[in-house]
């Protein structure tokens, strides 16, 4: 691991989409209704707007901040059924990128009509959301700016679609791909001495910062592949308050599967935003800029992460899960003991989960994604790769921004509440402005990834 790095945490999602086997009836020049709804919602987008003073600019009106923690509520949501289904029972520690899959399933819905855009629409949270369909790629492309200009902190989202040279995509799909979600548009490359999967793998790792090298396999792409559609997260923070490394040594982890085990644990005393409720502790890690924060929910001795998981699925209605978890939080100061971890997802295949989510006919002949091309398409493969990289160091290039903020040393401050993170837990990155949970994932304490 780089000496430089605090929080490392990169999320790669691989949608490949198959073509039927024969072309549908409609082409280009047909409109259906998403590619009306398409048109519309691009019009209004390039349609000039009045600005103050009666003067007139091409810029969308911005979308209130609110509709955009409508949107990432629904992610969260729809993150957190996923990590069940995909987990309901841990055996080994894990990471996932809620925002990462719900961004290239968002992708993929702007060329869904009729009954699969529905489960689209449901599966994704967005029936709840309060959201009309016709705003929901217009709120991401807001949500995407907002993410990318976030200060003291490098959020990098990069979307892709790679497509057969002899699959045309309709101008409406193409249009919403590249101007709301500034997606990539390339052919696939038949012709390179490594495969079409190589300047694909290369796109990745450039996206992650060359933490992502070999999401596409040899051989992914057949005949049958008509598109992949890519979306890479990389999330790179610095701790406002850096542990200490001269205080980082082997202690006790009652890890889940091995018992107790020695692992390397950091260590910090500060004030921390800190609960303990519902037979949970929970505390705030924030990241310097204060929009984002890692948030560890550690289970006390009466419970389990899978009660945990319980009682965020079963979050009703368009209730963010999270929200009344890290609410009401009281500043604190702690001595925080917490396990320096590195995870790997691997590669997970998340076709299954999202059929048990509801999005069915996605993944069968009978899909309608005639939105997209007019050769008949279904999704053949949703993958993805994530990786989460934690340790007490602070980025070289922020570290003139990377102040402790600290109570003045005239008052006498109070002992600290000791908080041991020695046995398993979950931890999320939360977006605290858009309310969308980038990254999930539990450590269990094992050694082997």
């Amino acid at each position: 691991m780089q000496p430089f790095r605090l929080a490392m945490l990169l999320g790669v999602l691989m949608l490949a989409l198959a073509s039927v086997g024969y072309t549908s009836a409609i082409d280009d020049s047909e409109s259906g209704d998403l590619d009306d709804l398409q048109h519309r919602v691009l019009r209004s987008a390039q349609r000039p707007q009045r600005g103050g003073g009666g003067r007139r600019t091409t810029s969308p009106r911005p979308v209130r901040l609110a509709t955009e923690a409508r949107l990432g509520t629904a992610s969260s949501k729809f993150g957190f059924k996923l990590f069940g289904t995909l987990y309901p029972q841990l055996t080994s520690n894990v990471i996932i990128s809620p925002h990462s899959v719900h961004t290239a399933l968002s992708m993929v819905m702007a060329g869904a009509k009729r009954a699969t855009e529905n489960e689209f629409f449901t599966a994704l949270g967005l029936s709840q959301s309060g959201l009309r369909r016709n705003q929901i790629h217009q709120v991401y492309q807001s949500a995407l700016n907002s993410l990318s200009t976030a200060p003291d902190i490098i959020v990098r989202n990069a979307n892709a679609i790679f497509v057969k040279p002899q699959t045309t995509l309709k101008q409406p799909f193409r249009q919403a791909l590249t101007q709301r979600y500034q997606a990539k548009v390339e052919n696939f490359d038949l012709t390179h001495p490594s495969g079409p999967e190589a300047p694909i793998n290369a796109w990745v790792s450039e996206a992650t910062a060359g933490k992502i090298t070999d999401l596409l396999a040899p051989q992914t792409i057949t005949e049958s592949t008509s598109a992949i559609i890519i979306n890479a997260l990389l999330f790179n923070g610095t701790w406002v308050n850096r542990f200490t490394p001269g205080l980082t040594a082997l202690k006790p982890f009652n890890s889940l599967s091995e018992g107790e085990k020695q692992v390397q644990t950091m260590t910090a005393t500060a004030f921390y935003n800190y609960g303990s409720r519902n037979n949970f502790e929970i505390i705030e890690l924030p990241f310097v800029g204060g929009r984002f924060s890692m948030f560890i929910i550690l289970p006390n001795a009466n419970s389990t992460i899978a009660a945990f998981q319980q009682r965020l699925t079963s979050a009703r209605g368009n209730a963010n899960p999270v929200n009344d978890l890290i609410s009401n939080l009281e500043s604190r100061r702690l001595r925080l003991s917490l396990p320096k971890f590195r995870i790997e997802s691997g590669e997970l295949d998340l076709k299954e989960s999202l059929v048990s989510l509801g999005l069915r006919k996605a993944f069968t002949p009978q899909a309608d994604l005639s939105g997209i091309s007019a050769v008949r398409l279904f999704i053949s493969d949703v993958k993805q790769k994530a990786v989460i990289d934690i340790d007490e160091n602070g980025c070289e290039a922020a570290a003139a921004t990377a102040v402790l903020i600290a109570r003045m040393s005239a008052i006498i401050a109070p002992e600290p509440l000791e908080v041991k993170v020695d046995r398993p837990f979950v931890y999320l990155i939360q977006d605290k402005v858009n309310k969308g949970t980038l990254f999930l994932g539990a450590y269990l304490g094992q050694t082997a990834q």
